[in-house]
Formats: C-alpha cells, structure tokens, sequence
C-alpha cells in the first residue's frame, strides 16, 4: 500500500500562513518588515499582513467559488464606488496590475485578493436602526452608480440555476423529515418557473449590486464611520433582489424589523423602488432565503453549521413556509 493511500481528502484545507506570505509579499511587492499571520476562517479565509508598517487583509477563496474573472469584476466595482466616495475596502493590485493571484492548495488552485485594512467592529455587535438608516442610503448611492459602471465581462447573477444543481444536497440534508422533503420539492419546481418568469419580462430594474448585504457585512468605527464589506457575491442582479438579503438577515437573526424599516426609508431617500418592484418583493425574499438553504446544504461540511450562523430545520421549516405563502407561489 503507498503510503498516502490511507489520507483522506480535505474539503476546506488552511493554507499555512507564511508561505502563503512569501507568495504574497513577492507578487505584490510589499515591504519589510514582513508578516502573515491567520485572521479568520468561515465561508472562506482570512489572514492579516503588516508590511512596511501598513496594515492589510488577504482574502483566500475556497476552491470552486472564485474565478480570475469574478475576483476582477469585484476589484474594479470596488475601485469605481471608491471614485464615488462609496465607503467600500481598497483593493490592492498586484505589482503587475492583476487584480488578485492564484495558490495551490491540496483540494485545488484557490483564488487570492488583497485589500487595506478597515477599522471598525462589525454592525452586528450593535445593530442600530440609526446606522440600518444610513446604511440604506449607500446602497440607494450604490444602486444609483450602477448605470456608471462598464466592467469588461458582464457578471450576472443566477437564482435559478443554483437552486437546481444544489437541490439534490437539500433533499439529503432533510431527508429525515419527510414533510419537509415534500414541501421543499414543490419549491423547488414553482420557483425557478416564477422567477424565470419575472427575468424574462424584464421589467424590473438591475445592475451592478453587492450582492450579498447583512448585519454581518459592515465595519463601524466608533466615530459611526461606515464599510461596506465582503463583495464576494457581487454582479448584475435586480435592486430588490439585492435588499432581501437585509431584509431576511433581519429575520433570520430575530431582530426588531424596525432595522429593515429603517434601512428601507434611507434606500428610498435616494433611490424610490418601483410599484413593480415592490410587487416582486415576495418572491425575491422567497428566492433569497431559499437559495440560502440550498447553498448551505452544498457547503455545510466545509464551513459547518456554526459559521453559517444557521438557525436550524425547525427554523427554516417554518420560514420558507410563511414565505412561500406570503408570495402566494404555490
């Protein structure tokens, strides 16, 4: 027997952090005194670099869920906002001008991006309806940039697809609790049908978006300065598909709803939603909250249940229901 031929494969490997650092540090070109060190582990990882007596974060993707084009649409929607005077992270380029690098890892090549360091704690350690306000407002700034914004290669963002391929992991995570297999199969039938439906009209207004905003994706600093994190999801995609991931993190975090309220009146000091938009509502929410599942039914056991923040099938159970009902989709 070879003698590897008893190791198991890794699904969400660490990469050892100084030489992930030497890789950096040369195709960057950053100074001495150098250091990496791990920040973070969750849906993917995170290590702090200081150098040159800076600060910065590397961000490390897990293998499969960035791509050389995806870390370049990211890079250049954050250097256009930051045109803007969007409060968004800087992205470094690397001493080429690339937008990010690659590294091997054991599981496969794995897509890297560097930024400055943002102060701040995260919204979530205190979620105020104040910030919830003003943080609304800079996605009304952002969806309003978007016409201003010519990437090379279009990025559009895909409800329904996801929910097909990764409804099979669904099925298996819950396949111990027979109703909800069945309520969760008829889902996965209407909503693709309805949301295609809605894409192929075209009638409700997109563009460049975040893509992914939640309690957990902004810095505050104790002054109230505002960052808007974690551009990871960010393509083209309807404006109100965009809001009902704060919305549903709202939710799914049980906080007061006058946080979405808020956040929804500073949105619309600077952009109004449509009556169309508002009609789709239901549904983007039921879109968002089921992909949710469904990706978290993929990726549990390379990220587990506790860095998901994941509320539980019981929760969900009686989530998805009210949700689908509210948008009348079965």
């Amino acid at each position: 027997m070879d003698a590897h031929d008893d190791i198991l494969p890794a699904a969400h490997s660490i990469i050892d952090a100084e030489a992930l650092g030497h890789e950096v540090q040369r195709t960057y070109g950053l100074r001495d005194p150098f250091r990496c060190e791990l920040l973070h582990r969750g849906m993917n990882d995170f290590y702090l670099v200081r150098a040159g007596g800076e600060q910065f974060v590397i961000q490390l993707w897990r293998v499969g869920q960035r791509t050389p084009d995806g870390v370049e649409y990211e890079v250049e929607f954050l250097e256009h906002l930051l045109k803007h005077q969007i409060p968004v992270p800087v992205p470094l380029r690397t001493k080429d001008g690339a937008p990010g690098m690659r590294v091997p890892s054991p599981e496969g090549s794995r897509e890297v991006a560097m930024f400055r360091w943002v102060d701040g704690r995260v919204y979530s350690k205190n979620p105020t309806a104040s910030i919830a306000r003003r943080m609304g407002e800079i996605f009304g700034h952002i969806h309003r940039l978007s016409p201003s914004y010519k990437p090379k290669k279009d990025k559009p963002i895909d409800h329904v697809g996801p929910v097909r391929r990764t409804f099979p992991r669904l099925k298996a995570l819950v396949a111990h609790r027979p109703d909800d297999l069945a309520f969760y199969g008829r889902v996965a039938e209407a909503l693709p049908a309805a949301y295609e439906d809605v894409v192929k009209r075209g009638e409700v207004p997109n563009g460049a978006i975040h893509g992914d905003i939640h309690i957990h994706n902004a810095f505050i600093t104790k002054d109230e300065r505002i960052t808007i994190m974690d551009f990871d999801a960010c393509g083209r995609d309807h404006f109100a598909q965009e809001l009902m991931s704060w919305r549903w993190s709202i939710e799914k975090n049980n906080l007061p709803v006058a946080l979405w309220e808020e956040f929804l009146a500073g949105y619309e000091t600077i952009r109004p939603l449509s009556a169309i938009e508002k009609k789709h509502i239901p549904l983007f929410l039921v879109a968002k909250e089921f992909q949710y599942l469904c990706g978290f039914s993929l990726a549990i056991n390379a990220i587990g249940h506790v860095q998901f923040h994941f509320p539980g099938l019981d929760w969900f159970a009686r989530s998805v229901r009210k949700h689908v009902a509210d948008a009348k989709l079965l």
